[in-house]
């Protein structure tokens, strides 16, 4: 009996919670601090190509996969590890993915 591990690098979400979404006005340190601190919700993606292939332009096809996964505590905290209490799995054309990408960073840097 084999077992195996797959391992992914995950990139936290922010969490926009009242306290945090009032401090539009603070110190960059501070915003740079809530990004990776206090979180509890995590984010991978990974790309791959839906059938049928389109074989003059790869990007036709190509989609998305992206996780999403709420941890039940808020890291750092006082274990390395928590338990993954809720996981949602989508799919994004790499088109609109594209699309969004400017809007997201505008909006987070407003926060």
């Amino acid at each position: 009996m084999s077992t195996d591990l797959q391992i992914c690098s995950v990139e936290p979400v922010m969490n926009t919670n009242k306290r945090i979404s009032g401090m539009k006005y603070a110190d960059e340190n501070i915003r740079k601090y809530y990004k990776v601190n206090e979180v509890e919700k995590f984010m991978y993606q990974r790309p791959y190509h839906q059938e049928p292939r389109d074989p003059d332009n790869e990007f036709a096809s190509l989609w998305l996969e992206r996780y999403t996964l709420w941890t039940t505590q808020s890291f750092p905290g006082i274990m390395s590890w928590f338990p993954v209490e809720r996981q949602m799995a989508s799919k994004v054309s790499f088109f609109v993915m594209n699309e969004m990408k400017p809007s997201n960073k505008t909006n987070l840097l407003s926060l």
